[in-house]
């Protein structure tokens, strides 16, 4: 099934399964023509007597809460105390600092880590830099095998008939 539309692949299927239901054909055979697993269609199936054609669109698989997240409330609380750090001390606040002026001022414990993270994704620090050089930069050139230096072998099949000859020979 190659279809990439959300209602496309819903009405192909609808197809497969009204095949199923309407003309008899079996579930194990409507999944060989499909060319899908032998279980899926009975998923169709399921979904399709349940809710009908609205329910064969794919559902989304994306978490319906995040527990660890931040309440608005705490959110404006980070923003607030970035902006006025801003203000007042002329200095952008970092993540250890607003950890302890939010336990100082609101008795919230919160950690560093965790507020760092917020800043990122928030926009309000720009994310952090990887130290570590490209692994082009970090592996070395071996000397021996460079075209040109007295060790370098030239690949085998580059070599003529005769020089090939001369090398097996020696």
């Amino acid at each position: 099934m190659a279809t990439s539309c959300k209602t496309c692949k819903s009405h192909v299927r609808e197809n497969w399964i009204k095949l199923h239901l309407e003309q008899g054909i079996s579930i194990p055979k409507v999944a060989k023509l499909a060319q899908v697993h032998e279980n899926t269609p009975y998923g169709w199936k399921a979904r399709y007597l349940g809710g009908g054609f609205p329910a064969l669109h794919d559902k989304s698989r994306a978490p319906h809460n995040h527990p660890n997240e931040y309440s608005l409330d705490i959110k404006e609380k980070i923003r607030e105390l970035r902006r006025v750090g801003l203000k007042k001390e002329k200095r952008y606040l970092g993540p250890r600092v607003i950890a302890h002026r939010l336990k100082a001022q609101c008795n919230i414990v919160i950690s560093p880590s965790g507020i760092g993270k917020f800043l990122e994704k928030d926009g309000l620090i720009p994310a952090s830099k990887s130290r570590r050089r490209p692994k082009k930069e970090r592996i070395k050139i071996c000397r021996i095998h460079e075209p040109g230096s007295k060790g370098y072998l030239t690949p085998f099949h580059t070599l003529s008939s005769s020089q090939q000859c001369k090398r097996l020979r020696h």
